[in-house]
């Protein structure tokens, strides 16, 4: 089916990739890209935030269009930036695709800045976006959506800050869907079923019959564990006060910064920004979760850390199956188009600003949901007190492999509260006919 996918976008059709967790979205985008990128054609690569821009080695929407934090159109056009610049306008040119991953965490104005921008480039080449509206979406708070729509003097909220589907824009774009529905990250059927009803919201006895049997007291072996928490907060907590108690020396490790001279603080924030930590303490004897696919891990692996060689920059890693690796920095860059004169011809061609390497790994204790997503997590532990958005349960227990190694935390007696999801996505989907 890739063949088709790609031979559609070089048409000009306009795709949406979807479907629950663990169904290949990332593999499908992935392969689609390479298909292109492997016959030299331009492929731009975008998403709404940095460290989802660095899981498809991309940029964000807003760096990518020259947007600063700009939200919507009617904002831009108050701004100097609403005339598009010729270098952008000359790298859009020389694009054959746009990727846009995580689609569900893009807004309707957001999207209406993006059609802007392409029509002013006078794009008409294949635009991809990528996602599940029915897993996590940005949370903006009401105060702040009525304070911007009371300034730009915009009625509906939903016009900025709803999904990307609200906007008139996704209509435009006439996107042809691509459901993808076989689950790759766990064989267990009655399973499979549970996540499948619970992304839908639906919350019937059978479910709470399922779920309830899956809390229980804390495991005895803590540390074999993932915990998700809803909060950074409480995922440090727990990462710092299991470390401090294994027995062997901290080591920190330190992020190596590769490019032009810059100042500590542009390198701090693209660090936060892509959530790699520019200075990790570790030590030997600890449990970590790789943060990255690679030919021999993935996202989500557990493993113990072995040998920390740092004079060669190396960490070896057991992992849970008992395979050794040797891990070492990963490279994140700062990525953007410029245009360049090549055999005479104006062509845009995408450069690395600069670089930071780090290994591409977390400790394994706890992380966040959001934080997981994209990840197939072995042994897991969820703490569901504080999950406080729709689909945030559904995020979390998906991450699981198998719900024999799968703990729930919290009171069984509200998992109704829990399962809950957003009625205009899950709508959305409905009108699709595919939930």
């Amino acid at each position: 089916m890739i063949d088709t996918y790609v031979e559609q976008l070089k048409l000009g059709v306009n795709l949406f990739i979807t479907g629950a967790a663990g169904v290949g979205k990332s593999y499908t985008t992935n392969a689609v890209v390479k298909a292109f990128e492997d016959k030299q054609m331009q492929v731009v690569k975008l998403a709404s935030t940095a460290m989802a821009a660095t899981h498809i080695a991309g940029q964000t929407i807003h760096s990518f269009f020259d947007l600063r934090l700009i939200k919507s159109v009617p904002e831009l056009e108050k701004s100097a930036r609403y005339k598009i610049n010729n270098k952008l306008k000359k790298v859009i040119s020389n694009t054959d695709l746009i990727v846009i991953d995580e689609i569900s965490m893009v807004s309707a104005g957001v999207l209406d800045l993006v059609r802007l921008r392409l029509l002013q480039a006078g794009y008409e080449k294949g635009l991809m976006v990528v996602g599940d509206f029915l897993q996590l979406a940005p949370v903006v708070k009401h105060h702040e959506k009525m304070e911007y729509c009371q300034h730009h003097e915009i009625e509906n909220p939903n016009e900025v800050f709803g999904f990307a589907f609200d906007s008139p824009s996704w209509k435009a774009f006439d996107f042809q869907v691509v459901h993808l529905t076989e689950v790759h990250r766990t064989k267990d059927h009655n399973f499979m079923l549970l996540l499948d009803d619970v992304r839908r919201g639906i919350f019937a006895a059978p479910h709470e019959h399922y779920l309830s049997d899956l809390f229980k007291d804390a495991p005895k072996n803590e540390r074999d564990y993932t915990y998700l928490f809803s909060t950074n907060a409480k995922s440090d907590t727990h990462n710092e006060k299991v470390l401090e108690e294994l027995d062997a020396q901290e080591q920190t490790l330190s992020a190596i910064y590769a490019g032009e001279k810059a100042d500590d603080e542009v390198i701090d924030k693209f660090c936060r920004d892509i959530k790699v930590n520019r200075n990790f303490t570790l030590k030997e004897g600890a449990d970590i979760l790789f943060t990255k696919n690679s030919w021999n891990y993935y996202n989500g692996e557990r493993g113990k850390v072995k040998r920390i060689d740092l004079a060669k920059g190396v960490i070896v890693i057991e992992k849970s199956s008992g395979v050794f690796v040797k891990v070492e920095r990963e490279r994140f860059e700062k990525r953007g188009f410029e245009i360049k004169e090549i055999e005479g011809v104006e062509q845009s061609v995408e450069v690395v600003y600069f670089s930071i390497l780090q290994f591409p790994i977390a400790l394994a204790y706890a992380i966040t949901i959001h934080k997981a997503q994209g990840m197939g997590i072995e042994d897991l532990v969820i703490d569901t007190s504080r999950i406080f958005a729709p689909s945030q349960f559904y995020v979390a227990l998906s991450r699981a492999i198998s719900p024999q190694r799968l703990i729930l935390q919290g009171e069984a007696k509200k998992l109704r509260s829990l399962i809950y999801v957003d009625q205009a996505a899950l709508g959305f989907y409905k009108a699709l006919g595919i939930v």
